[in-house]
């Protein structure tokens, strides 16, 4: 691909291309605007700098191009470009892509196109000059004006000889160069146009086949750039260079994955100021990152100090008063890699010895079958390798090279294992070089041992193996041998006796082996000759090599592939762009558009594929016990202990499994909690301890259990409450200490523990301020501060009726003085007991 592209584009807005109309009800004005907007949509997602566009009217009311004149080419306008008015060319822009959507202006006078194309090819001449560009124009016309071929050999020549592609879209033309002779002035003007295409062997294209290329799902193109150009050495080179062989070889990319492009951050503030819209810094966020040590100090108003790990994260002056320490330099920062829980830094001084000492370069190992590669093996990008353009020697090498593996040895073609560094210093990689068409090379990465990952699966050779090699072979555990690294006998298979004694065309028996047991998986209906023959039946039938039948130029049926890579977008991809260029080109309409269905036919099954396989797919089905497996709601185990809910029942299928669920019709009612709660507390496993990975739910199995473990479960949460918040970095346990808050303060109310949950808020509020505020903060936002009275004698329980009152509840909440000693009974014990009694 060409590194410079220059494109003009003429479009007739005559008023003769707002008269006539296509089937659908559209004129050709917008027809022409709908197929340059695809160009030109094109352009902007390939965002190509070195990609020029410019615009021509022809028809307009007024007169604005480099070679107007008094009485020659009036009514011709060029595009002003907003940014530089002065510029011929430039790279396509939104404004460009509005202006185009917008259908530019409905143009009043006759305006000549072959004029136009003149125009055109002299703002090519003045913008190219003598550099090397690719030189394009396309011409979007109905050819009803006047045409004045004055010069008309002089302007063919002239494209020729600066070598531009010509394209003309016709709307209203008959078929491309074929269209009859006429009297008619427009038919000599289509005529006349057409004639000029074929001279500069340009390409003709009705409207209709304009519109149908330009709609179709395009991919971004991309230059191809070199990854890697260095040396290809079979041998030590230095140590003998005499018998090695060094080939220098460029790589590109022949496969990478198209990424989404990320997404900028944008000032939603800056919609407001339209004054500023003009500055190409408008509406961009910039970042900024700063550093902090995790127990950096901070220096109190006061003279006192405090960590960072404890107070809130805002720069500058906290609420309390305080001035955060400044951040750290990039001099003080080191990296530092986790060694189990630990984190071992290491200086730069470390990181430059522990590099690996590699030099760039691509180094042949050996040579293997291809057939030992494994197509698991084959990991990442593929390179494909060249010779180094205009080196005969290392054309001559590494032709021999791929020749040589093409050939390989009998009816094997070989593989070269490549070690490859990108760079010096670089993690070497390894992987195989295979011979492509036209002398190249293809690389692909292959895994080191610690990139491969071993599974075990059960082996089912029994679905499809014969009665006869059943019956007379068992396969034990311990002597079953393994078919690959990936697949391994866990089980021995049953040996399945399959027999016809009902009758000819009755469905054959499968009996187990001499277990008795018949597999879970053998779900087969037919012996395996049938069944072997129903599934290769069905997999032909979804050959996609002929999938796709449509029609020649001379109507003849043809079969090509479905679902060729070269045909299929990325459905991702493609829908983005589409949202992005609506988004951008009208800003204030409301909602997106909706999906093309192009894109999604890029996700579907193909329709012909579907129906071309119907009656192998029934077959199939056939050999097999093949049903949809609907997916259900997860019930609670046990769930055959029942409780006294008259309404919860159990039925067979249930018990079987046969429907689905866990045996239990469950009609909904008030009780339904209760019901599951009771359910709970037959089945649950005994819990003894709160746990800090689960302790909500640790806490409520102890206090919902049989044995009276309320004291001890509302300690050892208050306790693990404590460790949450004094121990958390920043805001990190905060969500888990507030849940168990919540639970613990609920169920002490409604367990007579209310003495104990008040005392011990008292402590808690003391331990932690004034450390973490911002947690006591959120207590008194929920409201979880003591209770009082009045919510004790609210709730119908024999028992303590303790509380405080509401006022003093208050008072304790929003009091910003730390709370003094409390004298504690022998019954309550401190967090540090509760911690070592726990242990």
């Amino acid at each position: 691909m060409a590194g410079k592209e220059a494109t003009v584009f003429i479009l007739d807005v005559n008023p003769s291309m707002r008269q006539a109309t296509n089937d659908e009800g559209k004129t050709y004005h917008q027809m022409a605007h709908e197929a340059l907007f695809q160009i030109l949509h094109s352009k902007l997602i390939a965002g190509r700098k070195t990609d020029q566009v410019t615009l021509l009217l022809v028809g307009t009311e007024g007169t604005d191009n480099i070679l107007a004149e008094p009485d020659q080419y009036r009514r011709i306008t060029a595009y002003t470009f907003p940014e530089d008015e002065s510029a011929l060319m430039r790279m396509a822009d939104l404004q460009l892509l509005r202006y185009v959507a917008n259908e530019t202006e409905n143009g009043t006078g006759d305006g000549d196109v072959f004029e136009g194309i003149i125009i055109a090819i002299k703002t090519l001449q003045d913008h190219c000059r003598h550099l090397k560009y690719i030189k394009k124009i396309y011409l979007f016309t109905d050819g009803v004006s006047p045409l004045n071929s004055e010069g008309f050999e002089d302007v063919v020549n002239q494209v020729k000889e600066m070598d531009i592609a010509f394209t003309l879209v016709g709307y209203g033309f008959e078929s491309p160069l074929n269209s009859t002779s006429g009297s008619s002035d427009p038919q000599r003007h289509i005529q006349d146009l057409e004639a000029f295409t074929e001279s500069v062997s340009g390409f003709v294209f009705s409207g209709d086949e304009a519109h149908s290329l330009l709609t179709q799902l395009r991919s971004k193109s991309v230059k191809p750039v070199t990854v890697f150009r260095g040396n290809l050495t079979l041998g030590d080179v230095e140590q003998q260079p005499t018998k090695a062989v060094s080939i220098s070889i460029h790589a590109y990319n022949k496969t990478s994955e198209m990424k989404l492009p990320s997404a900028k951050k944008w000032s939603s503030v800056a919609e407001g100021m339209s004054d500023m819209r003009g500055d190409p810094a408008f509406g961009t966020v910039g970042m900024e990152r700063e550093y902090h040590a995790a127990e950096d100090d901070v220096m109190n108003n006061d003279g006192t100090t405090g960590t960072t790990g404890a107070g809130p994260s805002d720069h500058g002056e906290g609420d309390e008063g305080t001035v955060r320490r400044k951040g750290l330099q990039n001099s003080e920062l080191v990296r530092a890699y986790r060694y189990g829980k630990t984190l071992v830094p290491f200086t730069a001084e470390d990181e430059e010895a522990m590099k690996l000492r590699t030099q760039k370069g691509m180094s042949i190992l050996g040579f293997l079958p291809q057939s030992r590669v494994p197509r698991h093996y084959l990991m990442s990008n593929v390179l494909i390798l060249t010779p180094e353009p205009g080196n005969h020697e290392a054309e001559y090498y590494f032709s021999s090279l791929m020749a040589a593996l093409e050939e390989g040895k009998g009816e094997h073609k070989f593989a070269a294992l490549v070690r490859y560094c990108r760079v010096d210093d670089a993690n070497p990689k390894l992987g195989v070089v295979i011979p492509g068409e036209a002398g190249f090379g293809f690389w692909c990465q292959i895994p080191f041992s610690e990139d491969i990952r071993s599974y075990t699966f059960p082996n089912l050779s029994f679905l499809v193996e014969s009665s006869a090699v059943q019956q007379h072979e068992t396969i034990h555990p311990q002597a079953a041998p393994m078919s690959s690294t990936f697949q391994t006998f866990t089980t021995a298979p049953a040996t399945i006796s399959l027999s016809n004694t009902t009758g000819a065309g009755s469905t054959p028996s499968i009996s187990t082996s001499s277990s008795g047991r018949k597999r879970k998986m053998d779900v087969r209906q037919k012996d395996a000759d049938e069944t072997i023959h129903a599934v290769d039946e069905f997999i032909d039938s979804m050959d996609l090599m002929t999938a796709v039948r449509s029609t020649d130029e001379d109507g003849n049926e043809v079969q090509k592939e479905a679902y060729d890579p070269m045909d299929v977008f990325n459905p991702g991809w493609q829908r983005l762009y589409q949202c992005i260029a609506d988004r951008a080109v009208f800003p204030d309409k409301a909602g997106l558009p909706p999906m093309n269905p192009m894109i999604v036919q890029c996700m579907d099954l193909n329709p012909a594929v579907v129906e071309a396989s119907r009656p192998a797919a029934q077959r199939f089905e056939a050999a097999f016990a093949v049903s949809k497996v609907e997916k259900v709601k997860k019930t609670a185990k046990n769930a055959w202990a029942l409780n006294d809910n008259p309404q919860t029942t159990m039925t067979a299928e249930g018990l079987l499994g046969l429907n689905g669920d866990a045996g239990v019709e469950d009609v909904k009612s008030e009780e339904d909690e209760d019901v599951a709660l009771d359910l709970r507390k037959i089945t649950a496993e005994r819990v003894t301890k709160v746990s800090s990975e689960k302790p909500v739910e640790d806490f409520l199995a102890m206090v919902g259990g049989e044995e009276d473990l309320v004291t001890e479960a509302v300690a050892q949460l208050s306790s693990l409450i404590t460790t949450f918040v004094t121990t958390s970095y920043h805001t990190q346990f905060y969500e888990k200490a507030l849940d168990c808050l919540r639970t613990l303060r609920k169920t002490c109310l409604t367990e007579d523990e209310v003495s104990t949950y008040n005392d011990w808020l008292r402590q808690f509020k003391s331990r932690i301020l004034p450390e973490r505020h911002d947690f006591w903060e959120t207590v008194k936002k929920e409201a979880l501060g003591l209770i009082t009275a009045v919510e004790v004698e609210a709730i119908p329980r024999v028992g303590e009726k303790e509380g405080v009152s509401v006022e003093e509840a208050a008072e304790f909440l929003s009091g910003d003085k730390t709370p003094g000693p409390v004298v504690e009974s022998d019954e309550i014990m401190d967090a540090d007991d509760l911690l070592d009694e726990m242990d």
